[in-house]
C-alpha cells in the first residue's frame, strides 16, 4: 500500500491493517536491513556492521557453540570441566509441567475467538518522518525481490540498488549471487522467467535502467520460473 506517497509492503493483511490503524507509529520504525544500507550501524558492509553493531565476534562467536568461550563459560558457571558432555542449559525447568490442549472431533480451535481492534493506542497525536525515504539511502533504492516456491529463502530479498543500473545488471550482478545457495539456481533463467511488479503482470527490458523499467524505491518484484518448484519439487 501507498501512504503519503511512501510504499510500504506487508507480511499478512493483519499486519496491513494494524498499520492503518496508526500508520505514523508505523513509518519511523527502525528496521535493520533498511538502516544497515542506509549506514546508520557502524559500517556499510556486512562484516563490520556484525562485529561492531551487532557486536559479534568473527572466528569466535560463529562457530559451533561445544568448545566456544560460550560453552567453556557455561561449564565454569556450573563447576564441570571442558570434558563433561553438557552442552548448555536446559531448555526447560525440571519442574515445568507442560500442559498439551486435546481437542475432541468437531471441535474448531477458533470457534470461540473474537475480533477486537488494537488494544493499544497513542494518547497523543503524533508526526513522524518515514526512515525509509528514498533520499535517506545515499543514491541508491531499495527492491524487493520474492521468489516463489523456494522457501528456502523464506522472505523477499532485501536489495540495495542503483536505479540507473540495467535490469540485466541487477540479475547478473545481485539477484544470481543472492541465490546461489538454492539448488535450483543453477537451472534458473531468471531473464526469460514469470516475472510481476508491485503484483502486476511485467515485462522486463534487460538493456533498460531499473527506473525505465518503472521499478522505483520499495519496488516489488515477484519471478516465477516454471518448472522449478523448490527442493524435490516441495516448494522450498
Amino acid at each position: 500500500m501507498n501512504y503519503e506517497g511512501e510504499r510500504y509492503h506487508f507480511c499478512s493483511e493483519a499486519c496491513c491493517d494494524i498499520f492503518k490503524h496508526e500508520p505514523e507509529k508505523y513509518v519511523q520504525a527502525w528496521l535493520p536491513v533498511h538502516q544497515i544500507y542506509q549506514g546508520n550501524c557502524e559500517g556499510g558492509d556486512v562484516e563490520t556492521v556484525v562485529q561492531k553493531y551487532y557486536h559479534i565476534n568473527i572466528g569466535e562467536d560463529n562457530f559451533e557453540y561445544v568448545g566456544s568461550p560460550d560453552h567453556k563459560r557455561w561449564l565454569s558457571i556450573k563447576g564441570k570441566s571442558s570434558d563433561d558432555k553438557a552442552e548448555g542449559p536446559s531448555r526447560t525447568r525440571p519442574d515445568t509441567e507442560i500442559t498439551r490442549c486435546h481437542l475432541t472431533p468437531g471441535d474448531s480451535p477458533a470457534k470461540n475467538n473474537k475480533v477486537t481492534t488494537m488494544s493499544v493506542n497513542a494518547l497523543y497525536d503524533y508526526k513522524f518522518e518515514p526512515r525509509d525515504k528514498v533520499e535517506n539511502f545515499n543514491g541508491m533504492q531499495l527492491l524487493y525481490v520474492l521468489w516463489p516456491n523456494h522457501l528456502m529463502f523464506c522472505a523477499p530479498f532485501a536489495l540495495l540498488v542503483q536505479p540507473d543500473m540495467t535490469f540485466g545488471a541487477m540479475v547478473e550482478e545481485i539477484l544470481k549471487p543472492a541465490t546461489a545457495s538454492h539448488p535450483d539456481a543453477a537451472n534458473a533463467d531468471f531473464l526469460a522467467a514469470q516475472w510481476l511488479l508491485n503484483d502486476e503482470p511485467f515485462t522486463p527490458d534487460a538493456d533498460a535502467s531499473l527506473i525505465d523499467n518503472g521499478i522505483d524505491h520499495k519496488s516489488m518484484l515477484t519471478v516465477t520460473t516454471p518448472g522449478l518448484n523448490g527442493l524435490a519439487g516441495a516448494g522450498f
